[in-house]
């Protein structure tokens, strides 16, 4: 099993944690469930979700903050204001996930578990009103495109406009603690409603949810719908197990890449990730300006890579970096050579791509010697030219 597939698990367990020790309902969610169904697990696949009653979406904020693991983090409107809609991400932040669909709109780029919340399924002028502003804040923003409906954009215009007076921090957190409020009171009900941002609504029988069920999920108990197989059905169609389910190919995951690292690596670059990754092709003019930016795409990615390596090689070193130490005082090439020899191998991978790569500023300096002392003083100086200063402190200090 692939590492990201891993993280994505360890997700969902530390979700069932939370969820268990703090009363907090919750099921496995529609893809989840198809996973389980179709596979008895992931089969290879990282994408996974959750739904959760609405009114303990805020409680299980609540508790993530309180005691949440480190490593972990939750995104939500709470935290930040241009965060799609009413849902939860549960992220694991040593991990990079970089979509060429959909920009950068949520700012914890890993692995995560997406949470949507179970509403009550209800008509009237009140909430009308509240899906209306709901829609136009998911139109709003790094999500506003032509293809938005007149109604939609008509919301977007009319969020702007209080974003305005009140500030979009605050009227993120507004709206998000009277949508929980408005859709509060699902479960026990007859029908039941799940909402994905600037997706169909799907009202469905609220029987799946309840008590649920604890099931086995690779290795791991879950809570989960009960009548599995009649909710996939009721949701996909008869066909549902022909439902292709492959990760989108327009992402790269990566794993063991901090987000954060990279992040902070394409500001001081200059790489404006919400127009490389979002650029739309609907016309000559944009597929043309699409494929100049191919060059800094691949340039982000291979930065992103580079944050990896650096923690992994830093995590490998860590243990002998007084050894390195001593070797680089004594100037014992040999023993260097030994010691870095993963090191000298990456380094030049990089330094090909016209990257300066360093672990730390001990590193960088020993490998240099290592290229001065065994004549390829040009490799020493371009290395030196190239790593950034902020390279000179390990990853993770």
């Amino acid at each position: 099993m692939k590492q990201l597939h891993v993280n994505a698990l360890n997700l969902l367990k530390e979700i069932d944690r939370l969820c268990l020790n703090n009363g907090i309902r919750y099921y496995l969610g529609i893809n989840s469930v198809l996973h389980l169904e179709r596979f008895g697990g992931t089969n290879g696949n990282y994408k996974l979700d959750v739904f959760m009653p609405a009114e303990d979406i805020e409680a299980f904020v609540n508790v993530v903050e309180a005691e949440g693991k480190e490593g972990y983090e939750l995104e939500s409107m709470l935290t930040n204001e241009n965060y799609l809609g009413f849902t939860l991400r549960y992220t694991d932040s040593s991990t990079t996930i970089l979509s060429f669909k959909n920009g950068t709109n949520i700012s914890c780029l890993g692995v995560a578990v997406e949470i949507y919340p179970i509403r009550k399924k209800r008509t009237g002028t009140k909430i009308r009103t509240i899906n209306f502003l709901e829609r136009g804040w998911e139109s709003n923003g790094f999500n506003m495109t032509k293809n938005t409906g007149k109604k939609h954009q008509t919301g977007a215009q009319l969020v702007r406009v209080f974003s305005n007076i009140k500030g979009k921090a605050s009227l993120a957190k507004k709206l998000f603690h009277i949508l929980v409020k408005e859709n509060s009171g699902a479960i026990g009900s007859k029908q039941v409603s799940i909402r994905r941002p600037k997706a169909h609504e799907r009202v469905i029988s609220g029987k799946y949810f309840g008590k649920g069920e604890r099931v086995e999920f690779e290795g791991i108990t879950l809570n989960a719908p009960t009548s599995r197989k009649e909710l996939l059905e009721t949701w996909f169609g008869v066909l549902w197990e022909e439902i292709d389910i492959k990760p989108p190919g327009d992402s790269i995951a990566l794993d063991n890449v901090p987000y954060r690292a990279f992040m902070d690596e394409c500001r001081r670059m200059n790489l404006d990730l919400d127009r490389l990754f979002s650029v739309k092709k609907e016309n000559k003019a944009e597929s043309i300006k699409s494929q100049q930016l191919i060059s800094k795409k691949t340039e982000a990615v291979n930065i992103a890579k580079r944050s990896g390596w650096r923690l992994n090689l830093y995590e490998a070193l860590k243990p002998v970096m007084n050894d390195i130490q001593k070797a680089y005082d004594e100037k014992d090439i040999e023993k260097l050579k030994w010691l870095l020899a993963e090191n000298e191998l990456v380094t030049i991978k990089h330094l090909r791509k016209n990257l300066g790569f360093a672990v730390n500023e001990l590193c960088m300096n020993a490998q240099a010697e290592i290229f001065r002392q065994t004549g390829r003083e040009e490799l020493a100086d371009k290395l030196i030219e190239l790593v950034p200063v902020e390279h000179y402190k390990s990853i993770i200090e």
